[in-house]
């Protein structure tokens, strides 16, 4: 397998796996309820009134991306492209298109 062949098949898994956990992350619940549980406590966060306004509406910012699929994707396009990129350009590059195939994907289960 060339190295160009080799790169494409190691990016389409890579794509495949962000849109995996980013959908488990926004829709499911996880073993042992994880993450509706850290959700709850994320948007409990959000809410309490000793913690400064400023940081209750990042927490809150951050349970409402939790729960998108497409927000998901980049975050996790950006850990995952840590792997594959090799200089900051492409990590940028890679990060953006990672999520945009996730997005393809669930466009295309979903069947919108």
């Amino acid at each position: 397998m060339s190295e160009l062949t080799s790169r494409i098949v190691q990016f389409l898994i890579m794509a495949m796996a962000v849109w995996r956990v980013s959908s488990i992350v926004a829709r499911e619940d996880g073993p042992m309820d994880i993450f509706p549980k850290f959700k709850t406590r994320v948007l409990d966060l959000s809410e309490d009134e000793r913690l400064h306004i400023s940081v209750r509406k990042m927490l809150n910012s951050f349970y409402r991306g939790l729960n998108c699929m497409w927000c998901n994707s980049v975050w996790f396009s950006a850990i995952a492209s840590i792997f594959i990129s090799n200089s900051f350009k492409e990590w940028i590059v890679v990060t953006l298109s990672l999520s945009t195939v996730a997005i393809m994907i669930e466009t295309f289960i979903k069947g919108k």
